[in-house]
């Protein structure tokens, strides 16, 4: 809903299912569309759950099918055409190791890459690959803060909500530092803001961006 996107997916929740019709979202749903926008590779001799793909020419073909808008006029994270330099901003610290738990059994992990700056990405100490080309995920930025979830009563599944409406604190990281940041979230639909402790509205470095919603309690380890 903040990003006005379409909500690619194969398969729903009951909550989300609910959702997505009350709310009217624009969604292109492997369950409906598997074998036109989606596809299975089963040469992969992988569990079938993991066999789904489709790809942008795909899901571009997609949104011209059902008529839904391509364009937005919202404004989402700027994006900086110069490299942003975090080194000598007040209250930095250094971001070589980044460690988020989420709980007992999950904890993801993020080791700065001086040479090509960027993270690579790690779950559980183990290097987090694509399954087919091999290549660890990596990712310029990363955005993280904490917010309360819950267990969805009379949930068999112990499905997950959380409250990320409100305001709290977090850390942009980037090329090796990561600068406090403050984030705030006014209503479901409205975007999440993001500025450094000043007020000001954070820009970061162009390429890809993982945000890291974290349970509050959970440990956040930077150094």
């Amino acid at each position: 809903l903040e990003n006005d996107a379409y909500y690619v997916h194969w398969g729903w929740s009951p909550q989300a299912e609910s959702d997505i019709n009350s709310l009217n979202i624009d969604n292109i749903n492997g369950l409906t569309y598997e074998g036109t926008y989606f596809y299975r590779d089963k040469t992969l001799k992988i569990p079938t759950e993991h066999t789904g793909f489709t790809s942008m020419d795909l899901l571009n073909k997609a949104v011209d099918k059902l008529n839904y808008r391509s364009v937005t006029n919202k404004d989402l994270l700027n994006y900086s055409i110069d490299e942003i330099d975090l080194s000598s901003k007040e209250g930095v610290i250094p971001a070589n190791n980044v460690s988020i738990t989420y709980s007992r059994t999950i904890t993801s992990s993020y080791t700065y890459d001086a040479n090509n700056k960027y993270y690579l990405r790690s779950v559980n100490e183990t290097p987090e690959k694509d399954y087919v080309t091999k290549e660890q995920y990596h990712f310029k930025n990363i955005i993280t803060y904490q917010v309360v979830n819950n267990t969805i009563a009379n949930d068999n599944k112990d499905r997950q909500t959380i409250n990320n409406i409100g305001s709290g604190t977090g850390y942009y990281i980037t090329d090796g530092y990561a600068m406090p940041i403050k984030w705030e979230k006014k209503s479901r639909s409205s975007q999440t803001i993001y500025t450094y402790n000043d007020g000001t509205k954070i820009n970061v470095n162009d390429g890809n961006t993982f945000i890291q919603i974290q349970p509050t309690g959970e440990s956040l380890n930077i150094n």
